[in-house]
């Protein structure tokens, strides 16, 4: 069942806008674009098929999770036809802890982007081991 209705919430934006400008700073033109499309296809898949991803009913009611990945975007389904864009987010920030409402336990981690300076730096990630494997502050 198509939604009728998309929008997305201003932090949506504003995450999108983030990703976009990281990597268009930090690695290509070419990938912050081929980000940006892939994030939109998949939010167009959403919208054909709302109802096709993962329910996380600890984050709100009626809100589910899709991913693109490295990416994982957040929307909830109002009225069983409306879809609302919430949030986007890289798969190494701690998506459940930042969804219900609070920060991990340390602020002065790391992520893809570096050091806790970077564009990311509102944010949380987790730290990730030299062999790859995240591991806990």
């Amino acid at each position: 069942m198509k939604a009728r209705r998309l929008t997305w919430a201003p932090l949506a934006h504003a995450d999108l806008s983030l990703i976009k400008e990281y990597l268009r700073r930090e690695v290509s033109t070419a990938r912050a674009l081929a980000a940006t499309r892939g994030v939109q296809e998949a939010v167009s898949t959403i919208r054909e098929n709302p109802h096709g991803w993962e329910a996380r009913p600890e984050w709100g009611k009626n809100v589910r999770r899709a991913l693109s990945r490295p990416y994982v975007i957040v929307y909830e389904v109002r009225d069983g036809r409306e879809v609302v864009i919430l949030r986007i987010f890289h798969g190494a920030q701690h998506i459940d802890a930042i969804m219900r409402g609070g920060e991990p336990e340390s602020s002065n981690e790391t992520g893809p982007c570096g050091p806790a300076s970077c564009v990311y730096s509102r944010f949380s990630f987790r730290r990730r081991s030299r062999l790859g494997s995240f591991t806990s502050p």
